[in-house]
């Protein structure tokens, strides 16, 4: 019997390491040139007017995007509708003069709290490959009205 709980608590033990390990290259990835969204591929800073900067999105990460756009994804503090950038005028401001220095359009994207890379990069897969075969348009709406 205590060869079977010392067998059992070893690989228990191996378990935790592997995950933890598994872990620590996931919450590494973008430090260490594996994200294929970190910010400093792109020569955008960690940070803009104070808010964190977690990643970027352009036409080989983004499908539908052209190749001259790029998403900034920033995280932000939960506040209450309608938006978190109410009263951030320096964060567009940066916005707009790391546009005209790289000379792409820049849109912003943000995110209340930590965002999971993992889960990121796995909706963006999903997104490109809903979008493989042409890009979802959105076009007018015909809206049935009673009545002339």
């Amino acid at each position: 019997m205590k060869k079977v709980l010392l067998l059992l608590a070893f690989c228990i033990g191996i378990a935790i390491v592997v995950v933890g390990n598994a872990q620590l290259r996931s919450n590494t990835a973008s430090s260490n040139g594996d994200n294929p969204f970190d910010p400093r591929r792109y020569g955008i800073p960690d940070y803009l007017a104070g808010y964190k900067v977690w990643a970027v999105t352009d036409s080989r990460t983004h499908a539908c995007l052209p190749a001259d756009h790029w998403v900034v994804y920033v995280q932000v503090e939960p506040h209450a509708f309608p938006t978190p950038l109410t009263g951030s005028p320096a964060l567009m401001d940066e916005i707009k003069r790391l546009s005209e220095s790289l000379h792409v359009e820049l849109s912003l994207s943000t995110r209340s709290g930590p965002y999971d890379m993992v889960v990121f990069a796995d909706h963006m897969a999903r997104w490109n490959a809903m979008n493989a075969d042409g890009c979802i348009q959105l076009g007018p709406m015909l809206i049935i009205t009673p009545g002339p």
